[in-house]
């Protein structure tokens, strides 16, 4: 992610739109393939009702790291209408924890990192302050907290995030820690994990978790300072927070739709195949959406499969992004992202980036997000 305002976490960058020829044909593009694949999901699913999605009983709760959990829960079936939490809450990374649900977002208002539960998906918590003190490396005057990343390792649980340094004023990414999920959460460590400086520092963290060994995906912030943007993974070490080996790129900006931003990296594995979903365009506006890569390995190569966004604007919802994955309560997968409501789009206008949660079907390993549905 961009540059965020300091009061309110609203980005301001250069706004820089690809050729709307070019884009117009992508979208017509986008539009034809998305139909033929979607009429292929809904045959599958058979859960479409007038926008409106159906929360079936859960079977077996999932842990937020790799299948640990034989648990068994049952929730009463309940229509899933978005925004789910109509407050500004960007980047939200949604965890499933038992049996119900946790959710942390970049900054807003007085809040640096935000925090907010629910019991089915459905209904969600005020926002509140998860990392009450900032770490000493962040500058306090611009308090920009970005696109956090949960993950459990031992008894501690660890949310990474990008933020400000005060030296230098580049985009590092940091973690802080906490005994308890709902925090507080606290840094002590003197330096960001990383900042990749010379490419115009690193945004947008998440960890991935397989088989033990965890990954650090990012992507350098190159949008700040005109210079080429990439996301990345390395190997990190949750027990010491530290990176290992060399730093991989996985993906660039190749298609029209992307505009010159990719960012917000999220991976998952679903039927052996590891997917990289990933936000492009221009955040405040139409442009804004969702693609995906299929690699080979967490260090790549990835390779998209397809020219045009699995999750764009559709109607009143616009600049779907910042994404994450997660399976529901029918342990089927769901996607949850913000997105602006119309017209209100940009904070100068008085619109908020929305959490809104729908389902993905994975048909012949390609993502067909069933929405945005309002």
């Amino acid at each position: 992610m961009d540059q965020l305002s300091p009061v309110i976490g609203g980005r301001t960058p250069e706004v820089r739109r690809p050729h709307e020829d070019r884009r117009a044909a992508a979208r017509r593009r986008y539009l034809r393939r998305r139909l033929t694949v979607l009429g292929t999901a809904l045959a599958v699913a058979g859960v479409l009702a007038l926008g409106v999605w159906t929360l079936w009983p859960s079977a077996a709760a999932v842990d937020p790291l790799p299948a640990t959990s034989s648990t068994t829960t049952t929730t009463t079936t309940t229509a899933l209408v978005n925004p789910v939490l109509a407050a500004d809450f960007p980047d939200p990374d949604v965890v499933r924890i038992g049996d119900g649900y946790v959710a942390f977002a970049t900054n807003s208002g007085p809040l640096h990192l935000q925090f907010s539960e629910s019991p089915d998906l459905l209904a969600w918590s005020p926002p509140s302050e998860a990392l009450p003190t900032l770490p000493e490396w962040v500058d306090s005057g611009r308090p920009d907290l970005w696109a956090p990343s949960y993950v459990v390792a031992g008894d501690r649980h660890l949310v990474f995030f990008a933020a400000r340094a005060s030296e230098g004023g580049r985009m590092c990414i940091g973690v802080a820690a906490a005994a308890d999920l709902s925090g507080p959460y606290t840094s002590t460590s003197p330096e960001p994990v990383l900042c990749q400086t010379s490419r115009g520092g690193a945004i947008d963290p998440a960890v991935f978790v397989e088989g033990g060994r965890a990954t650090l995906l990012w992507k350098n912030d190159g949008n700040c300072c005109d210079q080429d943007v990439y996301i990345w993974s390395q190997p990190i070490d949750l027990a010491t927070l530290q990176l290992s080996g060399d730093p991989s790129q996985l993906l660039t900006v190749d298609q029209s739709w992307e505009g010159d931003v990719i960012e917000a990296p999220t991976m998952v594995r679903v039927d052996g195949q590891l997917t990289l979903f990933y936000s492009g365009g221009h955040f405040a506006d139409h442009s804004y959406g969702v693609g995906y890569a299929w690699c080979d390995s967490v260090a790549g190569p990835c390779v998209k499969p397809a020219d045009y966004p699995v999750l764009s604007t559709v109607y009143g919802v616009v600049g779907p992004g910042g994404q994450s994955l997660l399976v529901g309560p029918d342990d089927g997968w769901f996607i949850a992202y913000h997105a602006w409501t119309a017209p209100l789009l940009g904070y100068e206008s008085g619109g908020a980036r929305s959490l809104r949660v729908d389902r993905v079907q994975f048909v012949d390993r390609h993502p067909v997000v069933i929405g945005p549905t309002q």
